[in-house]
């Protein structure tokens, strides 16, 4: 035998070898995350997050999402019917891979499933889920991510109106925000998987308080999307500087305003004028936006844009920041929006009369009488 031919044949043996241990270890690897996700699928029909927990991997933004999602789902689901399979797995490199996982569940004895991306990654606690995978701009604080390059473009439009809107808003509120992350979906099902499963059909865009910022993206105009990013922006401002303790029409009622009025140009005015009563106050705070339907959220937006207009037209930027400090002073309260709306109420409407020195009563006369003089002789007075 030759030394070219024995060279040949050590070679095409470790080749060899080395596909069979590449195929042993992806074998391996596959066990593992069926064991990972099994491991998820007992902790949510078992309500157990401790167990949830262990399947995330520790990144304040992600965990936090993954928090919320968790308490949702366990309310959301009907019991015992939550089960998770493992479609096919990607190796991504030497401890990350790509899985696709299909989810079912039943919600009210109907059959619902969805199947979708997550990257898995090799910790020192084993594996554990590290969100979708995501293609990610960075610039300055301000990080991007999209689940697909025909999202590029807004991507980059995504990070341009962030940073514009956070100089703004710096300058009229002192917001030093640590970071700002957007995370950009091509597919509704994907953003309600990251969001929470009870969420609305209509809800396009998410932030909550130590969340990034979330938008489904598909066909809208440029301008419109962009409104989008400024919306959720300003609630990440609000939550901040509140300590997540302002009431939610008061989180709508400035993303609302701010997504029109913040950068000139951006967007068309909020069609207020469709609305010529607004919900009051006291009604504003009885609703639970996120049980809406279109057409009844639609007018509770409206709403909160008219209060949020109001108080900033008779009492100015300046108190308004003053009652959002005055809210920060609260202790935050680590549970989703929708649980602590009447506790959140009740410190933003007391802060509400510290600072602006008016009870709902008096205030709600003195918009009344501001709406009444603002609208053409023909329409009558509610």
């Amino acid at each position: 035998m030759t030394l070219l031919k024995l060279i040949l044949l050590i070679s095409i043996a470790f080749q060899t070898l080395g596909g069979t241990s590449d195929h042993s270890d992806q074998q391996y690897i596959m066990k593992e995350i069926r064991h990972v996700i099994a491991k998820r699928e007992w902790a949510i029909n078992r309500k157990n997050w401790r167990i949830y927990r262990q399947t995330i991997i520790n990144q304040s933004h992600y965990l936090q999402e993954q928090k919320r999602w968790f308490a949702d789902a366990i309310r959301y689901i009907d019991p015992y019917t939550y089960d998770l399979r493992l479609k096919r797995i990607e190796l991504k490199g030497k401890r990350t891979v790509q899985v696709w996982i299909e989810q079912r569940y039943r919600k009210q004895r109907r059959k619902i499933s969805n199947v979708f991306p997550l990257i898995f990654v090799q910790t020192s606690k084993g594996w554990q889920d590290s969100d979708f995978p995501f293609y990610c701009l960075n610039q300055a604080g301000i990080n991007v991510c999209y689940t697909d390059q025909s999202l590029e473009e807004k991507a980059h439009v995504a990070l341009d109106i962030a940073r514009r809107a956070r100089y703004v808003l710096h300058q009229r509120f002192s917001w030093h925000p640590e970071r700002i992350k957007i995370k950009l979906y091509h597919q509704p099902a994907w953003f309600r998987q990251s969001v929470k499963l009870s969420l609305p059909n209509w809800a396009g865009g998410w932030n909550e308080a130590r969340q990034s910022i979330k938008l489904v993206t598909q066909r809208e105009p440029l301008h419109s999307f962009a409104a989008g990013i400024v919306h959720e922006e300003t609630h990440q401002m609000v939550s901040d500087l509140t300590k997540d303790n302002a009431a939610y029409w008061l989180q709508e009622g400035a993303a609302m305003y701010y997504e029109a009025k913040l950068l000139p140009g951006l967007h068309e005015e909020v069609p207020e004028h469709r609305l010529i009563h607004p919900l009051s106050l006291e009604q504003l705070q009885k609703m639970n936006l996120e049980q809406l339907n279109d057409t009844d959220a639609s007018r509770y937006y409206i709403s909160c844009y008219r209060w949020f207009s109001f108080l900033l037209n008779h009492f100015g930027e300046g108190k308004m920041k003053q009652l959002l400090t005055k809210l920060g002073r609260y202790s935050t309260i680590d549970v989703d929006s929708s649980d602590k709306i009447s506790i959140l109420n009740k410190r933003t409407q007391l802060e509400l009369m510290r600072t602006f020195g008016q009870t709902f009563k008096e205030l709600s006369s003195l918009e009344r009488k501001d709406r009444i003089e603002s609208q053409p002789e023909h329409v009558m007075p509610d």
